[in-house]
C-alpha cells in the first residue's frame, strides 16, 4: 500500500480538545527504538466519509516537532492539530488491569479467612462437646465409642479445611504482593496526556499511520554462544535488551531495533565571513562601569524547571549501546514483541547462526596457569557490536563476559576452564647483578621449564602464549633460549609475543624450556625485568 508523507511541524496549533471530538481506536502497531529514543507508530483504520480522527490518549512528553502522518490511497489529510487534553491524570493501560487483579485477589483472601474462622468455630464446638462429662455418663460404652469417633472425624476435616485454607492464602498473598508491586511500578500519577486531530477526506476505507518520537527507552546487544565440542561447532545468538518508560505500553507491536542517534542530529558547519574590527580602550572608570552594568545572567524558567525535576522523578537510565562505524544499522525483532513501560529489561531475539570452530586449550603460564577451551571461529556476516555474552559448553553454563568483537575476519571465545590439563612452572635458573660483569654491563640471566601434561581420553590441540622481553632501546641487549623454538612469532601482530602449539596425547607430558639472558649498564634502571 501506497501512503503519503505529510511532517506537521507549520501545522501544530494547540487547543483544548472539545467533548464532541471523535475519539479513534490507535492501537501502537511499530516501534523503532534508539539508544535513549523511540519512534512510535500508530495505526487507524478510516471510514468511507470520515472527516475527523483524533486520538487523545498520547503521553505529554512525546515530541510534537516529529509527529508525522502517512496517509493510505483514498484518504486525503488536512489540517492536523495537537490537542492538549486537560489536567485529568493520564492512566496506564496497565494500572486499571492491575487494580482489578489486586482486587479479586483481596476478595480471596477475605473468603478464605471466613473458612479458617468457620472452621475454627466447629472444631472449638466439638471440643466442648466432647469435653462434657455428664454427656459421657448417660451414654454406654458402644454408644460413647462411636460418639467420640464422629467428633474426632468432623474435628480432623474441619482442622484440614483450614489447613488447606490457610495454604491458599499464601499463595495468594504472595501473587497480590507481585501485582501490588508492578501496581506501583505502573501507576501514573499526574501525567497529563495529549492527542492529535487529523481532519481527514476519505473516499474510501483506508487507513492513516501517525508517527512520533519519545524519549526514554532504549536497547543494548546481549549474545548467547553455545559450543558443542564433539561436534565442534557454536551456535551464536544474537540478543538485545530492551527497556522502555515513555509512558504508554507497547503490546504485540513490529519491533525494530536501530543504532541510529537522531537526538544526536547536527547540521552541517558552513564558515561565515569573519571580518576584524578596532575597539579603542576605555578609560579604567568607564570600564569598571560597563562592568557593573553588565545583567545578570537569566535564572531558569520555571517550565524548564519543572521539565528538569519531571525527569529526575526516578532513576531510570535507558540501556546503553556502543555503536561502531558511520551509518546506522537496524534490526528487526522476529514476530510481535510487548515490552510495558515500567522500565524492566525485556530480552529478544534477534537470530542465530552457527559456524564450524577450530579448538585448542590456551595457557599463558607465567600470567595464569588455567588453561582455558578457546574456539576460533569465521566471523559471521552481518554487524556485530559489542555487548554482554554467555557462555555455554556442551550445554552447561560457564560464565558470561563483555564481548568486543574486532574488525578481524577470525572471532575467538573462550568456553570455560580445562580442568583435565594440569599445568606448571619451575624456575630453572635466575641470576642478578654477581652473574657477571662485562665493563660496565650487568647481567641477568632466567630460565623457567613449563610443564603440562594431559589427563584427557583423547588428543587435544594445545596453544602456549610467552611475551618474551623486547628491547626498546640499543644499551639494553636480550638473548633468549626457547626450546622448543616457537611455532609463530608475533603472534596476532603482537611484538615479542611467541605461540607453541601442539597436538597432546593422553597421559603425555610436554615441556618448554623459557630463558633470557638480559645485558644492561650498570648505571641506571631496566623496566620490565623478568
Amino acid at each position: 500500500m501506497r501512503f503519503r508523507l505529510i511532517h506537521v511541524g507549520t501545522l501544530i496549533a494547540a487547543h483544548v480538545a472539545l467533548n464532541s471530538a471523535i475519539g479513534a481506536d490507535a492501537p501502537i502497531t511499530s516501534v523503532v527504538v534508539f539508544p535513549g529514543s523511540a519512534t512510535v507508530e500508530r495505526t487507524v483504520q478510516v471510514p468511507a466519509g470520515n472527516s475527523l480522527v483524533e486520538i487523545n490518549d498520547i503521553p505529554a512528553v512525546f515530541d510534537s516537532n516529529t509527529l508525522s502522518v502517512q496517509a493510505g490511497v483514498g484518504v486525503r489529510v488536512g489540517q492536523i492539530t495537537v490537542l492538549e487534553t486537560g489536567k485529568q491524570p493520564g492512566v496506564h493501560p496497565r494500572e486499571k488491569e492491575l487494580q482489578k487483579r489486586s482486587q479479586e485477589l483481596q476478595d480471596r483472601i477475605d473468603a478464605l479467612d471466613i473458612e479458617v474462622k468457620s472452621a475454627e468455630l466447629v472444631t472449638g464446638y466439638l471440643g466442648r462437646i466432647g469435653s462434657t462429662g455428664g454427656d459421657k455418663a448417660q451414654l454406654d460404652g458402644k454408644v460413647a465409642a462411636g460418639v467420640a469417633e464422629t467428633i474426632g472425624a468432623s474435628a480432623a476435616k474441619a482442622l484440614q479445611r483450614a489447613q488447606q485454607a490457610e495454604i491458599r492464602k499464601r499463595e495468594f498473598k504472595e501473587e497480590l504482593d507481585r501485582v501490588l508491586f508492578e501496581l506501583k511500578q505502573v501507576q501514573s500519577g499526574n501525567k497529563v496526556l495529549r492527542g492529535v486531530s487529523v481532519r481527514t477526506a476519505a473516499e474510501r476505507p483506508g487507513q492513516i499511520r501517525v508517527s512520533y518520537q519519545v524519549n526514554r527507552a532504549g536497547w543494548q546487544p546481549t549474545y548467547r554462544a553455545a559450543l558443542d565440542s564433539a561436534k565442534g561447532t557454536v551456535d551464536l545468538e544474537r540478543m538485545a535488551l530492551v527497556s522502555q518508560k515513555t509512558g504508554e505500553d507497547w503490546s504485540g507491536v513490529r519491533l525494530r531495533l536501530s543504532t541510529g542517534q537522531p537526538q544526536a542530529y547536527r547540521d552541517p558547519a558552513e564558515p561565515q565571513t569573519r571580518r576584524l574590527t578596532y575597539v579603542k580602550p576605555m578609560p579604567a572608570q568607564e570600564s569598571q562601569r560597563a562592568f557593573a552594568a553588565a545583567p545578570a545572567p537569566m535564572p531558569a524558567s520555571a517550565p524548564a524547571m519543572a521539565k528538569a525535576a519531571d525527569a529526575a522523578d526516578d532513576n531510570y537510565v535507558a540501556p546503553v549501546i556502543e555503536t561502531q562505524g558511520a551509518f546506522a544499522a537496524e534490526f528487526e525483532v522476529p514476530g510481535a514483541a510487548t515490552l510495558p513501560a515500567d522500565g524492566r529489561e525485556v530480552a529478544v531475539t534477534l537470530g542465530k547462526q552457527q559456524a564450524a570452530v577450530k579448538q585448542a586449550v590456551r595457557v599463558a603460564p607465567r600470567l595464569d596457569r588455567a588453561p582455558v577451551l578457546v574456539a576460533e571461529f569465521d566471523r559471521p556476516a552481518g554487524i556485530w557490536l559489542p555487548g554482554a555474552i554467555q557462555l555455554f559448553r556442551d550445554g552447561h553454563y560457564v560464565g558470561a563476559t563483555r564481548w568486543t568483537p574486532d574488525t578481524s575476519p577470525r572471532l575467538t571465545l573462550g568456553f570455560g576452564q580445562d580442568d583435565l590439563l594440569r599445568v606448571a612452572v619451575e624456575r630453572k635458573d635466575q641470576q642478578s647483578g654477581s652473574g657477571g660483569f662485562v665493563g660496565q654491563k650487568a647481567q641477568r640471566k632466567v630460565a623457567d621449564v613449563f610443564a603440562l601434561s594431559s589427563a584427557h581420553k583423547e588428543t587435544v590441540d594445545v596453544l602456549v602464549l610467552e611475551s618474551a622481553p623486547v628491547s626498546q632501546s640499543e644499551e639494553v641487549v636480550v638473548e633468549r633460549q626457547l626450546v622448543p623454538p616457537p611455532s609463530e612469532e608475533n603472534w596476532k601482530g603482537r611484538t615479542g609475543v611467541v605461540a607453541w602449539r601442539k597436538a597432546l596425547a593422553p597421559g603425555e607430558t610436554w615441556k618448554i624450556e623459557v630463558g633470557y639472558t638480559i645485558e644492561y649498564p650498570k648505571e641506571g634502571r631496566v623496566n620490565g625485568l623478568p
